[in-house]
């Protein structure tokens, strides 16, 4: 089924509303899009599982049998293969335990093992995992030697921020892991965060070697990613939001002043305040405009801000900017050109 690049402004909203409906309002009547469209719009948002759940608990109404029917497969297909990753998981977490190899756990298994989603509800096409920079050719010997099969190994690669591998398969694919060596390929979202600074501030799970992200860093990844991932084109994508509205409701007083700390002194807060606005238009995310206002005080002085409405050309010129050296730059816009030539 082929998908939609963009969802209607009313039908984004109606399933948006439907994600977060307060029951004491009523079931929400879904019948203004047609079946099809519906089941094409929930998958391309990745909220198909969630919607299937809010009908079952009666939130919403007005969907027709058949497609009922698809959303049940499609939410029993994301149960199972959640299990499958998790298994996927454990296995790599008991090497890299082994090794006493440490690394950062990303976006959705992250918000998983912190209990902010359930992780059946929150598809993941791969598994995102933060590793020092340094030690990527390491971490590519190791897997290598334990039987995982590599994608895109190549550290020297500027366009590229990670590698990807994998070893168990689930329904016959491969269950990806995608290993970060940089933060973000974006020039300017690559050193939001500092790795070693996170490790150290990383909750340590029962059962868990590697570490998932503390809310406030990863509220803050979330946000960067919704708009580094397409240059811009997909912030307006249901399950990132949804991950945004969940990670934010989940902090405290305390958690808030460090998650507005971090974006300002790192110079995303007024990106960071578009993420939210975004996440109260769709579910009416409980953030005041006292907090938005904050966030966005430094907005002049802050370079991510301008990529907030820029073309993917502004964007492109953006992290051809960020790299050191005429060397480095003709490297990045020969890869650029490559990939868009093999795309």
């Amino acid at each position: 089924m082929a998908k939609p690049l963009k969802a209607p402004l009313e039908s984004w909203q109606l399933i948006a509303t439907a994600l977060s409906q307060d029951k004491t309002r009523g079931a929400l009547d879904l019948t203004p899009i047609s079946g099809s469209q519906l089941f094409s719009l929930l998958q391309y948002h990745g909220v198909a599982a969630l919607l299937h759940q809010r009908l079952q608990q009666g939130y919403v109404v007005g969907v027709g049998s058949e497609t009922q029917a698809l959303l049940r497969e499609q939410a029993h297909h994301d149960a199972a293969q959640h299990l499958a990753q998790t298994d996927s998981l454990q296995r790599l977490d008991a090497l890299l335990a082994q090794q006493k190899f440490p690394g950062l756990i990303l976006k959705g298994a992250a918000l998983s093992l912190l209990g902010i989603t359930v992780g059946r509800l929150r598809p993941r096409c791969d598994m995102d995992i933060w590793i020092h920079p340094e030690q990527a050719a390491t971490l590519a010997m190791l897997l290598t030697e334990s039987g995982y099969t590599l994608a895109n190994f190549d550290p020297r690669h500027r366009s590229r921020k990670q590698f990807q591998a994998y070893r168990e398969r689930f329904d016959r694919q491969p269950l990806w892991f995608d290993v970060h060596y940089r933060l973000s390929n974006r020039g300017l979202f690559s050193s939001a965060l500092d790795f070693q600074t996170c490790l150290q501030r990383a909750p340590q799970l029962p059962g868990y070697f590697l570490r998932p992200l503390a809310q406030e860093d990863l509220l803050l990844h979330l946000c960067i990613h919704l708009f580094a991932h397409g240059r811009g084109r997909e912030q307006d994508r249901l399950l990132w939001l949804y991950d945004i509205h969940l990670a934010y409701l989940q902090l405290d007083h305390a958690r808030r002043i460090a998650f507005r700390q971090l974006a300002l002194t790192q110079g995303f807060g007024a990106l960071c305040a578009q993420a939210l606005r975004r996440c109260k238009m769709a579910f009416a995310t409980a953030v005041s405009p006292q907090e938005l206002h904050t966030l966005e005080a430094r907005r002049e002085q802050e370079p991510s801000a301008a990529l907030l409405t820029a073309s993917p050309w502004r964007w492109v010129w953006s992290d051809l900017k960020t790299q050191n050296g005429l060397g480095r730059k003709w490297q990045f816009l020969r890869e650029l050109l490559g990939n868009q030539l093999t795309s």
